[in-house]
């Protein structure tokens, strides 16, 4: 299209309406009656229903028609099939481990985010009781230290307490053999036997 002189209706130039020089595939004006004025810049406007017809039929064109064979198992669209079913499967079985009972949700998003808010929480709770398991084992092992200590303690004790019963009865041993000879010498007299006692 030449949007030359003003004859030719180049007055849009002229009066600066116009900055660059339209090309005709890319410009279309839909009218329902096309005006004079589209006669006398030197085009032609297309109709509404032919504009209407002819995007219907470049949309046609354009687009590349899918045979029905992708649906066949191993062709690439089937395993991404699969593969998102599944995936979609896994997703269903992580909403109900983290919510059951309740509805399975569709946001992939608010499922992972609640996901990982729970692995948060356990790994939290995980922490926890690592630590109180340590400190349990720290009191298990000085319990034992102790229990053995007192273990040697009481062994101890109870050898303490053997030699001191042997000495008791080797005291009392020799403390009753010179009592029992000193019976044994006078047998008639009471009045002796009681001034030794």
């Amino acid at each position: 299209m030449s949007c030359g002189g003003v004859g030719q209706g180049g007055w849009l130039l002229d009066y600066g309406l116009v900055e660059e020089e339209i090309q005709a595939s890319d410009f279309i004006y839909m009218v329902d009656d096309p005006p004079v004025s589209s006669v006398i810049l030197g085009f032609d406007a297309p109709r509404r229903e032919d504009a209407a017809a002819a995007a219907q039929d470049n949309s046609g064109a354009k687009k590349r028609s899918r045979p029905e064979s992708s649906a066949q198992p191993g062709t690439k669209a089937c395993r991404e099939k699969l593969r998102r079913d599944r995936l979609n499967e896994r997703f269903s079985e992580l909403c109900a481990v983290l919510e059951p009972g309740k509805p399975p949700k569709a946001d992939k998003v608010a499922i992972l985010s609640d996901a990982t808010r729970l692995l948060d929480q356990l790994r939290a709770e995980a922490q926890k009781l690592k630590a109180s398991n340590e400190s349990l084992q720290d009191s298990i092992k000085s319990l034992k230290s102790e229990k053995s200590e007192l273990r040697d303690e009481k062994t101890q004790l109870k050898a303490e307490r053997e030699r001191l019963e042997q000495m008791l009865k080797g005291v009392s041993a020799a403390a009753a053999a010179p009592r029992q000879a000193r019976l044994m010498r006078v047998p008639g007299d009471h009045c002796s036997l009681e001034q030794s006692v």
